[in-house]
């Protein structure tokens, strides 16, 4: 295998072809179409690029100028997945309307457009110079999966007879940040099911002269602006360009107002726990600090219910508390009872957890009739006007509270994990602190804090 040879992971029989809960916690490469050409090597090598892999249509002589943006955008974000140990596969979300900005701040004239970057991707994929996993729709507990794009050999090769390596990629290339390309705000509508199928929801604008957004986006901008003076290092010891999100949901249900889920992503959420904790923020070692039973916690505060933070919520026998806390988790982010364990429950179950034979060891109903009479608050939330996006929106908004105020107030940086944060190891104390201050602010409750 030559130097610029790739190791791709391709399925055969001794490999198979990766189940869904193994490509979603695979480490991936963001494709945002924002990065340009930079070099004439660059320009002379997607030239001759294009020459091999399109098929000129009626009385065209050369490729369009939308299909060598959107060639050369492809290009410069395969080299830079290339630059990862090992490779990783770009993902792209293949909806058309993902291709057209969101945020005006972000907005364009030379966006690149959904028909010619599909049909570059096509091109490439047909000669040989990418590999794509196409995306899939997901159904009852069947986890969907975003198009994955992976480099070959092929690219690689051709690319260093130009002198290009993802090594010198930026002597060719030009990159935004990440905060330049997503916007701090998504929305979108309620998920539907079609049949067997359940598809989730489509983004919908969002309106930036709203209040709540210019809040909402205010807050992130600002979390985002601290994350680019920083060094955060990735377990696989490169630099993490960090741009965090607001995902916000029911947006066409009435008088959401931006207050329906509204969790914050960004790139390190791709990875697991283990690799996780191999994340450095300016060279320092990460621990996490995580709110014990946080939804269970914020319903006592939705149904005004007095809480006891000398009792750990899921502990209590006969079940193990991953089994307790699983159950607890799939009810109340359904708003109702499972009447089996779903297949993507038991899959973490097993691998993440060391739990096998979930269904046959832990009949569903048996712990439903256990989990009831120990927490019978979650009896009340099922029969409540509240749903998993009340729970999810307090639980985002006091976490993202947290890492902004321990950036800006004390100069910590912080990474969100849904109900968790990473934190340097030196400054776990205050983290601990200002978390459970977040906590108490927005619901007036003093949690568990791990």
């Amino acid at each position: 295998m030559t130097d610029t040879e790739l190791e791709l992971p391709l399925p055969n029989a001794e490999h198979p072809s990766p189940t869904a809960l193994d490509l979603r916690d695979q480490p991936t490469a963001p494709m945002h179409l924002t990065s340009r050409l930079r070099s004439k090597a660059a320009m002379d090598a997607t030239v001759a690029l294009a020459s091999q892999i399109i098929e000129l249509r009626g009385n065209r002589k050369k490729p369009s100028d939308q299909y060598m943006l959107a060639l050369g955008a492809a290009v410069a974000e395969l080299v830079r997945a290339a630059s990862h140990t090992p490779v990783r596969p770009c993902f792209r979300p293949m909806d058309a309307n993902t291709f057209t900005p969101k945020d005006p701040d972000a907005s364009r004239a030379d966006a690149v457009g959904y028909q010619s970057f599909k049909r570059v991707m096509d091109d490439m994929q047909r000669n040989g110079f990418v590999r794509i996993d196409a995306g899939k729709r997901g159904y009852n507990d069947i986890l969907g999966i975003i198009t994955r794009i992976y480099v070959t050999p092929k690219l690689t090769d051709h690319l260093a007879v130009h002198g290009i390596t993802p090594a010198n990629r930026r002597s060719h290339f030009t990159y935004r940040r990440a905060a330049e390309d997503i916007p701090p705000i998504q929305l979108r509508a309620t998920s539907k099911r079609k049949g067997r199928n359940r598809e989730r929801g489509a983004l919908l604008p969002v309106d930036w002269t709203n209040p709540a957004v210019q809040d909402h986006g205010r807050q992130i901008r600002e979390i985002n602006r601290h994350y680019a003076k920083q060094v955060i290092i990735g377990p696989d010891g490169e630099e993490l360009d960090i741009a965090l999100y607001r995902a916000f949901n029911l947006g066409d249900q009435p008088c959401h107002d931006f207050r329906k889920g509204g969790r914050a992503h960004a790139i390190f959420q791709n990875f697991n726990r283990e690799e996780r904790a191999k994340i450095r923020i300016n060279g320092q070692e990460t621990v996490e600090v995580d709110i014990s039973a946080c939804f269970l916690t914020i319903l006592h505060f939705l149904l005004g219910k007095q809480f006891s933070n000398n009792v750990d919520l899921y502990d209590f026998s006969p079940y193990p508390r991953e089994i307790v806390k699983s159950w607890v988790n799939l009810t109340i982010g359904n708003s109702g009872y499972h009447k089996s364990w779903p297949k993507e429950t038991v899959d973490f179950l097993d691998k993440k957890k060391g739990i096998p034979n979930v269904r046959a060891r832990f009949p569903i109903a048996l712990v439903r009739e256990n989990a009831l009479n120990n927490l019978p608050i979650v009896k009340e939330w099922v029969d409540s006007a509240h749903s998993w996006a009340d729970l999810f929106y307090i639980e985002s908004t006091i976490v993202i509270d947290a890492v902004h105020c321990l950036a800006y107030d004390h100069g910590i940086t912080a990474l969100p994990v849904h109900d968790a944060i990473r934190v340097p190891v030196a400054n776990a104390a205050v983290a601990k602190a200002v978390l459970s201050d977040m906590f108490f602010k927005n619901t007036n409750i003093r949690p568990i804090i791990k």
